[in-house]
């Protein structure tokens, strides 16, 4: 709540919160516990937890580069086709409204 607020970030169903920071810490305890001393199936010839945990962390960065980049242009071809935005008026109104003819509320 209190890093959602910081970063003023609108997540209203904390989606990044639980599946953005689960799923990094998760892809990076999967190169800790891939351990046999912890059960895992153990390291190919030659590589150690650390540099397991390293290139799931540049995994993950790749991760995001590739999604930021992709969302990006995603955004930018929803903005310029239909836009991103109501119109202030709109949104005084209510989108139920304007977009349904419908009150949701009375």
């Amino acid at each position: 709540m209190v890093l959602k607020r910081w970063l003023k970030v609108d997540d209203v169903c904390d989606v990044f919160g639980v599946h953005g920071v689960c799923g990094v810490v998760g892809c990076l305890l999967t190169g800790v516990f891939t351990s046999a001393a912890l059960g895992g199936m153990g390291y190919a010839e030659g590589i150690t937890m650390i540099k397991q945990v390293g290139i799931q962390a540049f995994s993950i960065l790749i991760c995001v580069v590739w999604t930021s980049i992709v969302a990006y242009l995603a955004f930018l071809i929803a903005d310029k086709t239909t836009g991103l935005r109501v119109d202030v008026e709109q949104e005084r109104e209510g989108l139920d409204i304007t977009y349904h003819g419908e009150s949701a509320y009375n």
